[in-house]
């Protein structure tokens, strides 16, 4: 019998580098494991460099509320004023033997681990401190000065509500990429004995 597929949740403060940790992380486990990441949809603006259908699939509110509505979703969440939602159909490939990675933000991982799947295996990201974040978001020049201070304030509240609640099962420092990438590949293969 093929083994069931397992989910690992991903989430971190704006600027931790989630995203570049997990595709680091899939490219090097794909050629050994069957496991990719699940790309969320979003009604956020699209960032420059960022590829619709590769990074998000972005859609206008109007459109994601109607796939919302039509049960198109595992899962919705709102985060800084836009929504992001992952697509039902992952839950048939698990039960085919592969496995997820999806990018989230805490309520998002917290909303699977208590309401949608409670073995879902949750990573926290985060670096040493914020003025590391501060200085990793002002560089990627996306932002507004103001967005990035309030993506600050996020990130403050998440840091401090994980430091005290621990509800995610692995942490994981991003000071080194190659270091951050290790460690998940190390987790995902713990659980995927």
């Amino acid at each position: 019998m093929k083994n069931k597929g397992r989910l690992f949740i991903v989430a971190a403060p704006s600027g931790a580098g989630k995203t570049s940790v997990v595709t680091n992380v899939i490219s090097k486990l794909k050629q050994t494991i069957p496991i990719e990441r699940v790309i969320t949809l979003t009604t956020r603006p699209q960032r420059p460099g960022e590829v619709d259908g590769v990074d998000y699939y972005f859609l206008s509110k109007e459109e994601f509320l109607r796939r919302k509505d039509e049960g198109f979703f595992l899962e919705t969440t709102k985060y800084n004023d836009h929504y992001y939602g992952s697509p039902i159909s992952m839950i048939q490939d698990m039960q085919n033997g592969k496995s997820f990675i999806i990018i989230t933000d805490t309520t998002g991982a917290n909303n699977f681990k208590k309401n949608i799947m409670p073995n879902v295996v949750t990573i926290w990201i985060t670096i040493s401190d914020i003025q590391e974040l501060r200085r990793r978001l002002e560089n990627r020049k996306t932002d507004s000065p103001e967005m990035v201070e309030k993506r600050l304030e996020i990130a403050r509240h998440e840091i401090e509500r994980e430091a005290k609640e621990k509800s995610f099962n692995y942490h994981v420092q991003n000071n080194n990429l190659d270091n951050a990438v290790n460690e998940i590949i190390k987790i995902i293969k713990q659980n995927l004995v």
